[in-house]
């Protein structure tokens, strides 16, 4: 059986395609990681720059604009209690 050159460099091709592949994803991870750690930033600086009532006023404002979404959080989040506290007894 014979081997033509472009056989023999098919390894080298595949490597070099999952090293790029492999790069990809790292890139995307990366840029993901940099998107949470922003909104972490965000977060902390809205936190420390706005007191109990300004938050409250806010979420306030939240819910009167988007009250189907509103409504489907707090049933998200009063499963997860309701889960957690259960799981606690």
């Amino acid at each position: 059986m014979e081997h033509t050159s472009s056989d023999l460099n098919r390894p080298v091709g595949m490597a070099n395609g999952a090293t790029g592949m492999a790069q990809t994803v790292v890139d995307q991870v990366t840029e993901k990681a940099g998107v949470v750690a922003d909104t972490f930033r965000s977060t902390t600086d809205y936190v420390r720059n706005h007191d109990v009532k300004a938050m409250g006023r806010d979420v306030e404002n939240l819910v009167k604009r988007y009250p189907g979404q509103a409504l489907l959080a707090s049933a998200v989040l009063g499963f997860f209690v309701a889960r957690a506290m259960r799981s606690r007894a």
